[in-house]
């Protein structure tokens, strides 16, 4: 498991507009973008987390909360939902798998 490289991802899709655009259109290719200058790798778990959007999975897996709010923040809306829909969705599923582990 990688924390490290979740969270790059996450700031590395959110970082222009371009980014955000390149991961709805295809996260698995970007994933593996940002696999390509890393020396590490995403677990399976982990890659169909970001291919699935799952934000769920990806906070269970130890992504850090601000940094995925701003992520899912660029990924979902408008496309998937509005910001209070999104809010509200984020906090009950955060809600369900407790206090986040940041120990590395």
């Amino acid at each position: 498991m990688s924390r490290y490289l979740i969270n790059k991802v996450m700031l590395m899709a959110d970082s222009t507009d371009d980014a955000i655009a390149q991961f709805k259109q295809d996260a698995g290719g970007f994933v593996d973008m940002v696999e390509a200058s890393s020396h590490e790798r995403l677990s399976p778990g982990e890659r169909a987390a970001f291919e699935a959007w799952d934000f769920g999975a990806l906070y269970a897996l130890g992504a850090h909360p601000y940094i995925l709010w701003q992520f899912i923040r660029g990924v979902y809306v408008p496309d998937r939902m509005s910001a209070p829909e999104l809010s509200g969705e984020f906090i009950r599923v955060a809600s369900q798998h407790g206090y986040p582990d940041f120990a590395t």
